[in-house]
């Protein structure tokens, strides 16, 4: 038999990994780990502040916003007459048509459209939420998650090192 080669792995393969998880620099890497985070947040809103007209602005002054894009979000369906949705959410009612024969009173969609000069929206894709509750559920698991952790290393940062 052939002897083995040499191992050609590099030694240093594992000092980044090693580094991010040791306690050195520990400030400093959740000092950038949040800069990251809440920049992301921020460009996020700011991107969709800037998109997107409220639907309680174009309700309040419907002739100045006729045939503007609509993006609703988890608005509940409390009505349903004919081919007409009547949508509702905490912060304000709307009207949208042609609704989709599969939509039922008490469902959760998103949908996005144009709004009309008849102070309608004209949907062009509607979304029903299924598993709400499952989403609301995980989405509660994680924040918490991120809230134990956040804390436990609160928690370490004050330890004192040996």
């Amino acid at each position: 038999m052939a002897p083995m080669a040499p191992s050609t792995t590099d030694p240093r393969r594992g000092r980044l990994l090693a580094s991010l998880l040791s306690d050195r620099h520990r400030w400093l890497k959740f000092a950038a780990l949040t800069v990251l985070l809440l920049g992301g947040g921020w460009h996020l809103s700011w991107r969709l502040d800037r998109d997107i007209v409220d639907i309680g602005e174009m309700l309040a002054d419907p002739d100045a916003h006729v045939g503007q894009p609509v993006m609703l979000g988890n608005f509940k369906v409390v009505a349903i007459r004919g081919d007409e949705a009547e949508l509702w959410s905490p912060w304000t009612p709307a009207l949208a048509h042609p609704c989709p024969a599969e939509l039922q009173v008490g469902d959760a969609v998103s949908l996005r459209g144009t709004f009309g000069a008849d102070h309608r929206i004209l949907a062009d894709t509607w979304s029903v939420h299924e598993l709400l509750w499952l989403k609301k559920a995980i989405g509660l698991a994680a924040m918490a998650l991120v809230i134990g952790l956040v804390g436990f290393e609160l928690i370490a940062l004050r330890r004192p090192r040996a």
